[in-house]
């Protein structure tokens, strides 16, 4: 609806799960039993409220949702409750004692996952490239050939890299390709390109889904 907003606060993290490792835990319980003891279960990657509602809003193609103070005045009081306390969630014992493993190991593989079960043929891709600060004005410049490239590719239906708004040595990237075929074959074709031989040094951190 285009009303989500970022409230910040600084050192703020929240834990999530996706729901299938949920029902995972559950079943892990279920096997065994032990009626005395509790769990917790998180992916085991907490992380900051805005960082995952940016990385929703590139991941749709939307505008980045406004950020706003946690002691703006326009936060309500039940709101900035929710920011009082800031906790990390030890999922030791769930791992040691009912198998657990979490399919989705943080927020961005649970939402590149939904994004693409609502279209299975396709492969997604979303994460972000590091550019050192001396590589940063010859990456700027290589990378507009390299999206007219990729875009003009049959099998991209999209291929967006926008730079972070609060560190600039961060590059996000989101990938859209009709089938596994047309990502390889990108693969392929990039691999070879002046793109490649610019940017090997850069670290890549992406999540996928709809490719093996």
């Amino acid at each position: 609806s285009g009303r989500a907003r970022a409230v910040v606060k600084a050192g703020h993290l929240v834990n999530r799960i996706h729901v299938e490792d949920i029902c995972s835990a559950l079943l892990g319980s279920l096997d065994n039993p032990n009626p005395t003891q509790v769990y917790n279960v998180a992916d085991g990657h907490p992380a900051p409220p805005q960082d995952v509602l940016d990385f929703g809003a590139r991941l749709l193609g939307l505008p980045l949702p406004p950020r706003v103070s946690v002691n703006d005045p326009s936060v309500s009081d039940m709101a900035r409750s929710f920011y009082k306390d800031n906790k990390r969630v030890d999922i030791t014992r769930a791992r040691d004692e009912l198998g657990f493993v979490p399919r989705y190991k943080d927020y961005r593989a649970g939402l590149v996952s939904l994004a693409q079960s609502a279209s299975p043929k396709h492969v997604y891709l979303a994460g972000h490239v590091t550019v050192a600060e001396h590589l940063r004005d010859v990456i700027k410049e290589a990378l507009a050939d390299h999206v007219e490239l990729t875009r003009a590719e049959a099998g991209c239906l999209r291929f967006d890299v926008t730079q972070d708004l609060d560190d600039e040595s961060k590059f996000h990237v989101v990938e859209v390709f009709i089938s596994p075929a047309a990502f390889r074959a990108h693969q392929r074709r990039a691999s070879q390109s002046e793109w490649a031989e610019i940017s090997r040094d850069c670290p890549r951190d992406y999540v996928m889904a709809g490719i093996v």
